[in-house]
């Protein structure tokens, strides 16, 4: 599920589920992880976003693998894609298991602004 939102700010929220996701850690890094998938899947699709999906999977991957560099609900600036006011910010949200069916899903928002 994607969600577009925002005035002054430019916000699409992302709830992506999938078998694969088996949330059984709660952890930013986890999170991370899963939001970075999903981005990448995204990107495979062709979609077109104003955010490049690539640099914030890049960026969400380095950043995994440096402890104590994510955490949830924090602005996390994507270097290279926008300048200034107009550079993207990731907040990871978590997620968690599906109600009644295999895998779990992740939560995050992607941001510019303010316009």
């Amino acid at each position: 599920m994607i969600l577009n939102d925002g005035c002054e700010y430019y916000v699409n929220s992302f709830r992506y589920e999938s078998a694969d996701i088996l949330g059984q850690d709660s952890s930013a890094n986890y999170w991370g992880a899963e939001a970075a998938k999903a981005l990448r899947m995204l990107q495979s699709l062709g979609a077109s976003v104003v955010f490049d999906l690539t640099k914030t999977a890049e960026m969400l991957e380095k950043l995994v693998k440096e402890p104590g560099k994510l955490s949830l609900d924090s602005e996390i600036p994507v270097e290279g894609d926008g300048i200034d006011f107009l550079q993207t910010q990731v907040i990871l949200k978590g997620g968690g298991l599906l109600q009644g069916q295999a895998g779990g899903y992740v939560v995050f928002d992607l941001v510019k602004g303010p316009l």
